[in-house]
Formats: C-alpha cells, sequence, structure tokens
C-alpha cells in the first residue's frame, strides 16, 4: 500500500518535471547566450547535467517525502485509523495553552497562537514551508533589485541627461563618432558659455574621446582616453573604489582597465597624445560594464600639460517643466554659430536585464505558490483532523469569523518565526549568488548594487512569512468557517 501511495506521487510528479525541464531550457539557452554577449562574458550555456541531476533530484525527493507517510500510515493499527477527528493528546500543549490563555488576545486568538505546540510535527512542516518561500522571495527581490541598480549605475550619468548636444550632422539622438582631431567635435569652451546662456538649462557636462593611448596598456585591449569639462556630481555614476577627480593630473579608469592591468587607486597610469606623454594619479574606479578599458580626466589636465582634449558632446539636464522642443529652439541661437546643434537623448532599455528581472518575478511568485500550497496541505490535514473539536467549538457559540481567526492565527507565529530566519539566509543566498555572477563576467560591483536590502525592502520582507502562512492557511479556515456543527459532532 505504501509504494501504491508514494507512486500516486510520483506519477503528476515527473509529468511536471519533464515538462519544466523541456521549458527550463528553452528558456534558459537563448537568454543565457543574450545575457552572455550583452555582459561581454564567455559564452555560456546550460550544462547537460543540470537537466538531469535536477529531475532526477526532484523526484527523489517527491518519493521520498511520499513514502515516509506512506509507511507511517500502513503500520497504523485500524482502530486508530477509524478514530478521526479526536484532538491530540492531553499532556502536549497544555502549558502553552495557559500561556496563550493570559495574553490579552480573544480566546479563538489564543487558541490558535497555542496550535503549533499540540502539534509539533505539522508546525515544522508549516515552518519549513514558510521559510522556504522566505528564503526565495528575499533572495529574488534581491536579485531583482541588484539587476536594476546594475543597469542604472552604468547608465546613470548619460540617461540623466534630457538633451545632447553635438556636431552639427550628427543622427538625432545619436552620440558624435570617433575622437581625436580627425572626427567631429565641438568648441567646448563656446558651447559650454553658450548653454549657460540658454534659459532652461540647469547643469551640463561635457565628454569626448581624446584620441589619446595609454602606456602599458593590455596586448590585444583596445583602451581609451575620454576627456571631460563641467560639474559631473549630478550623473550619479557609480565608482567601485576611490572618487572622482578633483585636481589636476588626477583621473579615473574603468573596472576593466583597473582588472586588466592590475592597477588600483594611488597608483599611476600614463597617457600619450601626438608623441607627449601625460603621467595621471588614479583617485578612482569607475563602474563601467564597457569591455574596453577607459582612462578619464578633465579637459583642464590634458589642456595644461600641452595636450588638446576633444569633446565630442554635451550632455544637458533641463530644468523642471521645461520641454526639449522648447529648450532646442531657445538653444539654436546660440549653437548654430558653434556648428553645433542639440538633439533628444535617445536612450534605450537593457533586454537582457529586463528579460532577468522579468524572469526573477516569475520565479518570486512561483517560489511563493509553493510555499503557500505547502503551508496549504498542513493546515488542510489539521484542520480535518481536528473536525470534531471545531464541531465542539461551534456547538459553544463559537463564530465563523472567530473560527477563521483561530485558524489564521494558528500559523501566523510559525510564519513570523520562519520568516525571520530566512530572510538572513536570503540575503546571503544573494550575496553569494550575486559574487559569483560578477566573477564570471570579470566585474567588481559597486556598493548600490551589492548592497540593496534597505529598510524599505527589508520590512516587507520580515513580514512576508506571515503572509505565506496567511496565504496558505486561508482556505482551509474558510473551509473550517463553513462547516457545519452536527456533520463536525458526528465525526466519530
Amino acid at each position: 500500500m505504501a509504494h501504491a501511495y508514494a507512486a500516486q506521487a510520483l506519477i503528476p510528479a515527473t509529468i511536471g518535471v519533464v515538462g519544466g525541464t523541456l521549458f527550463g531550457n528553452l528558456l534558459a539557452v537563448p537568454v543565457l547566450g543574450k545575457a552572455s554577449k550583452d555582459l561581454g562574458a564567455a559564452d555560456a550555456s546550460l550544462p547537460v547535467w543540470v537537466s538531469l541531476v535536477v529531475p532526477i533530484g526532484t523526484l527523489v525527493i517527491v518519493g521520498i517525502t511520499a513514502l515516509i507517510p506512506a509507511l507511517r500510515a500502513g503500520r497504523m493499527p485500524a482502530v486508530q485509523t477509524l478514530v478521526v477527528g479526536r484532538a491530540p493528546k492531553a499532556k502536549r500543549g497544555q502549558g502553552a495553552q495557559r500561556l496563550a490563555s493570559r495574553l490579552p488576545l480573544p480566546r479563538p486568538m489564543s487558541l490558535g497562537l497555542a496550535q503549533p505546540f499540540a502539534k509539533p510535527g505539522r508546525a515544522v512542516l508549516v515552518g519549513a514551508a514558510v521559510l522556504f518561500g522566505a528564503v526565495s522571495v528575499t533572495f529574488a527581490v534581491g536579485l531583482e533589485t541588484a539587476f536594476t541598480k546594475y543597469t542604472d549605475t552604468d547608465t546613470s550619468g548619460f540617461n540623466a541627461a534630457s538633451m545632447l548636444v553635438v556636431p552639427a550632422g550628427t543622427p538625432a539622438g545619436f552620440h558624435a563618432p570617433g575622437g581625436g582631431p580627425g572626427s567631429p567635435h565641438l568648441d567646448s569652451t563656446g558651447v559650454a558659455s553658450a548653454l549657460a546662456s540658454v534659459p532652461g538649462t540647469k547643469t551640463a557636462f561635457g565628454w569626448g574621446d581624446s584620441g589619446a593611448t595609454v602606456i602599458g596598456a593590455p596586448t590585444g585591449d583596445y583602451t581609451k582616453v575620454d576627456t571631460t569639462t563641467g560639474d559631473l556630481s549630478w550623473t550619479n555614476l557609480g565608482l567601485v573604489n576611490g572618487r572622482w577627480y578633483q585636481n589636476p593630473g588626477e583621473a579615473v579608469i574603468n573596472d576593466h582597465l583597473a582588472s586588466a592591468a592590475g592597477m588600483h587607486v594611488g597608483d599611476t597610469v600614463t597617457v600619450e597624445q601626438d608623441n607627449k606623454r601625460l603621467p595621471l594619479r588614479i583617485v578612482g574606479i569607475d563602474f563601467d560594464a564597457s569591455s574596453n578599458g577607459i582612462v578619464m580626466t578633465d579637459s583642464a589636465t590634458f589642456t595644461a600639460a600641452g595636450l588638446t582634449p576633444y569633446i565630442t558632446q554635451f550632455y544637458v539636464q533641463l530644468a523642471d517643466n521645461v520641454s526639449g522642443p522648447d529648450w532646442s529652439a531657445s538653444a539654436a541661437p546660440a549653437l548654430t554659430p558653434l556648428h553645433a546643434e542639440a538633439t533628444p537623448n535617445i536612450t534605450h532599455e537593457n533586454i537582457t536585464v529586463l528579460t532577468m528581472v522579468a524572469l526573477v518575478a516569475t520565479l518570486t511568485l512561483m517560489m511563493s505558490a509553493v510555499a503557500a500550497l505547502g503551508v496549504l496541505n498542513t493546515v488542510v490535514q489539521d484542520t480535518r483532523e481536528r473536525i470534531h473539536d471545531l464541531g465542539i467549538f461551534k456547538a459553544l457559540g463559537m463564530t465563523p469569523k472567530q473560527t477563521i481567526a483561530m485558524v489564521l492565527t494558528s500559523v501566523s507565529l510559525t510564519g513570523l518565526v520562519a520568516g525571520l530566519i530566512g530572510v538572513p539566509i536570503g540575503m546571503a543566498v544573494e550575496k553569494v549568488t550575486l559574487t559569483q555572477m560578477a566573477s564570471a563576467i570579470g566585474r567588481n560591483l559597486p556598493s548600490s548594487v551589492t548592497h540593496v536590502y534597505t529598510a524599505g525592502i527589508l520590512l516587507p520582507l520580515l513580514a512576508g512569512g506571515i503572509a505565506i502562512a496567511l496565504l496558505g492557511a486561508l482556505l482551509p479556515a474558510g473551509w473550517a468557517a463553513r462547516s457545519r456543527t452536527a456533520a463536525a459532532l458526528r465525526t466519530e
């Protein structure tokens, strides 16, 4: 008989495992390929062993889970199986009942609060289901937030700009191409002065490829030297380490160059333009998802050393309630003599990151549903076994609302404890996973990406354990409230 019950669980589990494995491969393979390409990592694919070990392991877990209660039921005496709906042993949970009755709570809630101590085994099952859900949700929310922060930090300064000012003739929405004297560039001083005179300009900064090279750059690595002019503080461009340059002779390099060349804050990087060399002191490591090396410094540093900075575009942040077309019309008379023009800053969403965020959100819903179903199954069993007691309570005057409150309260304490334990575990799993992902693509992540669990995120997560427990217990609580007193009392 025990093997028959185990088989009943394994048949639908096998169907679900096969379908899930096929669907997971169809979804994961293209996403992994696109992500590897966009993030500059080595080609990634789903290992064959994953498609074998995961379904086999799942079936083993289902089989063991089904076999244990089936064996226990098979050894149970016939007389005991006929007595359904009785209360647990008299001595079990009495201390918890007495303690709960002293709390300033309605009697139905105190009865429910003490119920886990009367059936500790069931409480452990509910706690395990909620723990699984809390860990999964915490992990998924953290990873989803980190993905979003990754994109925001990588492009924050550029996306924050409403408008671009580029050399005349540049296609709308595009950055000016190339760098150095051979490519179109702007009169940075004239453009900066013109932008400051245009009403509606809040702030702006210039950016361009100087055409200089980096001495000692890794062989085969394309490395460029960018110069900037103006205030970059509003861009919120993320740094992995150090600070942005403030004084002459200082520079910031991106994470790729720092990792590839073994450079650190405090080291010196030397750039060369037209056979003139300029040593720069590294004061910061920029978080940049580019697969190329980048050195950034202020254009004034170049000018003071006799080198030429080439600014190819200005990023402009408009004042509140200023429209782009109106501002462009106002700026045209000042920019046209400088052979410059304004164009909207067209930004594009990272489809790979959006896809990964959507997948994580789907995973969150699925794991929450699985956890709630685990609670549902356990509470249904517990409620059916206590149907006789529920009949007595109803005969003594317990209302349907009080019955619902008692059943929901019976899982709330377990849900709270499991949630408080599960959230730190989920945070630890997310940290390890994010570290491994960053290592796989050769990136060091800034604190804005690695530290995503703010108070606004943690508080709902800590309450998530109770939410999962209550969600799973809601249906059996409603069934218990609707059960008729006479039918419950006849359950002998």
